[in-house]
């Protein structure tokens, strides 16, 4: 796949600042659907907000190394009778496939009353296309529905998998324990490196995902659960000796490294998005780091993936 920068943008449409980091194909879509809302008419909120009529507000935009792509639309609404307007997401759907070559569009909307981008995701209601798309990675079919967690730069994330099976091969376990964010692709990615595979989200929707993908590739080792409060992951990494422990950190830390370092282990790697969560978290704790890589999964921010060695001192 020829990426060119960030294949997964969130954006606000009253305070949209084109960026060369996002991939030209998502730029052409955004320019696409604001060519759609002046041609029409319609309204941005805090531009000009009217209350007879939809309003867009924010949008996310993901494209697949398929050639698939998600648009998930955020309109604001000051009452609940929505559905006269849905024409106007039809039209919209249609627009997008007349003017673009996507193989496969699928078009989402959700609704808020005021300026808070809702996190229910029982509100995604489909406008148009399938209900979920496809990345390929390193073969394998991985399912992905709208707010789901995604990487957001392709190349960048097959670099991120390519270290991590490295390290994998090279410091053997029987058992991995996998808690965060890819819970499901690196699996697949580190099969056959491992005899089982646990993967754990605190994401109901990227648990979803990652069983339908799991049983599409027809994997047998790997077993995904849904783990919000992280009581499962500390169950089972207690019960083994011989494996390794990925944990894969949001900005803010994992929050609760002290209690994985009192188990036995072979390998403790922790992959931070936020180095300065991380330093947090570890302090006071009786370890040692080294930082194995750093993959600049965000272009244009500050952040990187940064994958990290943890060894407890002796």
């Amino acid at each position: 796949m020829n990426q060119i920068g960030r294949n997964y943008v969130k954006f606000d449409f009253d305070n949209i600042s084109l960026s060369d980091t996002w991939d030209i194909k998502i730029q052409q879509v955004k320019d696409l659907i604001l060519q759609y809302i002046r041609s029409n008419k319609y309204h941005i909120y805090s531009k000009e907000y009217k209350d007879d009529t939809i309003n867009f507000y924010a949008g996310t935009i993901k494209l697949t190394s398929l050639n698939e792509i998600y648009i998930l639309l955020i309109f604001v609404y000051p009452n609940d009778d929505f559905c006269k307007y849905s024409y106007i997401l039809n039209d919209l759907s249609n627009y997008l496939n007349n003017n673009t070559q996507f193989s496969n569009i699928s078009l989402w909307y959700q609704l808020t009353k005021g300026k808070t981008k809702p996190s229910n995701d029982d509100s995604l209601i489909k406008i148009s296309g399938e209900n979920d798309i496809c990345e390929d990675i390193f073969g394998y079919k991985i399912y992905i529905s709208p707010n789901s967690f995604t990487q957001s730069n392709y190349n960048a994330m097959i670099e991120l998998y390519n270290l991590i099976n490295k390290i994998t091969k090279e410091k053997r376990s029987k058992i991995l324990h996998y808690y965060g964010r890819g819970m499901t692709p690196i699996s697949h990615v580190l099969k056959d490196n491992f005899e089982k595979i646990y993967g754990y989200s605190s994401c109901k929707i990227s648990y979803e995902d990652g069983i339908k993908s799991v049983v599409e590739n027809n994997v047998k080792n790997i077993e995904l659960l849904y783990d919000k409060s992280k009581d499962k992951f500390f169950e089972n990494i207690g019960k083994d000796n011989d494996k390794t422990i990925i944990i894969s950190a949001s900005r803010n830390g994992f929050k609760k490294l002290d209690k994985v370092i009192n188990v036995k282990f072979n390998n403790l790697i922790y992959i931070a998005c936020n180095m300065k969560s991380f330093i947090q978290e570890i302090d006071g704790l009786p370890i040692i780091y080294n930082i194995l890589g750093e993959i600049d999964m965000f272009p244009g921010t500050q952040y990187k993936e940064i994958v990290i060695e943890i060894k407890i001192k002796k």
